[in-house]
């Protein structure tokens, strides 16, 4: 690099420092030279050679020795060429999060891919800030959270209101049931025995649901027992009984006692609370199901196709291999329809066009995106028999347009793994080659 382009990259790295990175790599990506800065004097025990003439060859190298070794990976795919020119090329400003060994610590960084701009487009810039003190605050917070969720946990299954409270003796498995009184919540015993395993084992054969027995028998045993006596957790578990021959849900709590010789088993009954749980379940499924649903047609709206749209771009930038294809219909002469017979006639015209949609590709989800287009997202057996689907569509639009009934223009693409990156490619090649469908028929008076 001449000293011309050293100023000019000092300016840069100048900017960059105002945004805090404790270290800079400057990179041509062309020729893939490239200057190393820090101002952090940690990294200078790295080793890091300040410049080199192939960055994406020596960074791979470098991190071996200075990345903690779960993180390796994730910075040699990261920063590898393929990667970092496909963002270059998408204007993405990727950033990850790994960790540095310093004085023989892992200290956590964050990385960002920076793409040059205006005549420096062939340069970009690779920030490293140190943020080890942001995250383990972080995590010690999420620490402290899940401890006192824990504790929470605990003490509102104190409070629960209990069927019955077994305490055993796990010598000699001696045990008294309880159960507290209703009229003063004081305890009473319900029974006595001298084998609490053997006792409870023939409830659980005799009155738990049979879909269940299988692992709430194996939840009781001595071995699981000892198990959880040496890690001091909680066993807890739902279960069902049959009560009147309908399933009733129950919890089943055990922990161990202070004396480190007993256990405490609760039961209690959470049927209400567990259904009042499915209904808000199901209420929930039930609104987002109708949020994404058109009202006229009954099919999918453009809400539920942008959640599509966002489920395959997910499979896109991950690399995904499932091909799928896009078709774009739009409903011809709808003005006409409802200038001449009203929107009622329309609305029926609409509802025409989404059947014969739906009846061309059966086994695809099919959304209404505008008043009077749709598209339909093709996988699977539709797929594979995409062009025969479409030629028969276009082949019934001609039948229709001869006597009088709904007419589609449509267009189809598939997704091209080498040269999409992203659906609104796809998507843009299917609505132009149906504009192109809707001028052919207008020639022929569709």
């Amino acid at each position: 690099m001449n000293s011309m382009e050293d100023k000019e990259i000092f300016v840069k790295i100048a900017e960059a420092l105002l945004v805090d990175y404790s270290s800079i790599y400057y990179v041509n990506a062309v020729t893939k030279r490239y200057k190393w800065y820090s101002i952090n004097s940690g990294f200078k025990s790295l080793g890091l050679e300040f410049e080199g003439d192939d960055f994406f060859k020596n960074v791979s190298r470098d991190a071996i020795k200075v990345v903690y070794p779960e993180d390796v990976q994730l910075i040699v795919d990261f920063l590898s060429e393929t990667n970092v020119m496909n963002n270059i090329c998408t204007g993405e400003m990727k950033s990850i999060l790994y960790r540095l060994i310093i004085d023989g610590k892992p200290v956590y960084h964050t990385m960002r891919l920076i793409k040059g701009i205006g005549e420096d487009s062939d340069y970009f810039i690779v920030g490293v800030l140190n943020v080890d003190e942001k995250i383990r605050k972080e995590q010690q917070a999420r620490e402290m959270e899940e401890k006192s969720l824990t504790y929470n946990q605990i003490a509102m299954a104190l409070a629960t209101r209990l069927d019955s409270i077994y305490y055993v003796d796990a010598n000699t498995l001696n045990y008294v049931e309880y159960t507290c009184s209703k009229d003063d919540s004081s305890m009473e015993i319900l029974a006595e025995g001298s084998d609490f395993f053997e006792d409870f084992g023939e409830e659980v054969r005799t009155k738990v649901v049979p879909e269940d027995r299988v692992f709430m028998t194996d939840s009781l045993s001595e071995e699981k027992l000892s198990s959880l006596r040496e890690t001091g957790d909680v066993q807890r578990f739902n279960f069902r009984i049959l009560r009147n021959g309908a399933p009733v849900y129950m919890n089943y709590r055990m922990v161990w006692a202070a004396d480190g010789r007993h256990f405490i088993v609760g039961i209690s009954n959470i049927d209400s609370q567990v259904r009042k749980e499915k209904d808000y379940v199901q209420a929930i499924r039930s609104a987002t199901e109708l949020a994404e649903k058109d009202g006229l047609t009954g099919v999918k709206n453009m809400t539920a196709y942008q959640k599509m749209e966002d489920l395959l771009q997910k499979g896109i930038n991950i690399g995904g291999n499932e091909p799928f294809a896009i078709v774009v219909c739009d409903v011809n002469g709808l003005k006409q329809v409802n200038d001449t017979y009203g929107h009622k006639a329309g609305d029926e015209h609409i509802r025409s066009a989404c059947d014969e949609v739906c009846r061309a590709f059966q086994h695809s989800p099919v959304f209404r995106i505008g008043g009077d287009e749709f598209c339909a997202v093709l996988r699977g057996g539709d797929y594979d028999n995409r062009d025969l689907l479409l030629e028969e569509l276009k082949a019934r639009m001609i039948t229709n347009g001869r006597s009088g009934e709904v007419v589609l223009a449509t267009g189809m693409s598939a997704f091209d793994k080498g040269n999409d990156k992203l659906v609104s490619q796809v998507f843009k090649r299917a609505d132009n080659l149906m504009y192109e469908n809707k001028k052919q028929l207008k020639e022929i008076g569709y």
